[in-house]
């Protein structure tokens, strides 16, 4: 049996993914995220993923704008959970936010579980 959290941040981001057609696949034509910008060009994935999810800059005392400890690490672990969560929302049918379930081999993902106040939600880590 697996397992997957989807949370909002995945649902959001997903939807700003940047597809192509890629025509030159082995086995035929297939959609493929854009792999030189996935999420638009801001300067970095990571940096995508923070506005997308409107992470604030913190002001330093000489009035310089920067992202805080740990964003970097934190829209990397959220960008590698992303091929789980699209597969989620594809398999399931569905974009709401909760924990899933499928079989170990299967993509017959169903929604198990909605998100609650137990779970924590990235976003309240900003």
């Amino acid at each position: 049996m697996k397992r997957f959290e989807l949370t909002r941040e995945h649902v959001l981001i997903a939807g700003r993914i940047y597809w192509e057609m890629d025509e030159d696949a082995p086995y035929g034509p297939i959609p493929v995220p854009d792999c030189k910008r996935p999420l638009g060009n801001s300067g970095g994935v990571w940096v995508d993923i923070a506005e997308i999810l409107e992470w604030e800059q913190v002001e330093s005392d000489e009035g310089d704008t920067f992202w805080p400890n740990g964003t970097i690490e934190k829209a990397n672990r959220i960008w590698g959970q992303m091929h789980n969560a699209i597969s989620v929302m594809l398999g399931a049918g569905s974009f709401e936010p909760g924990i899933y379930e499928a079989s170990s081999y299967g993509n017959n993902w169903q929604r198990v579980e909605a998100n609650h106040p137990g779970i924590p939600d990235s976003s309240e880590d900003k």
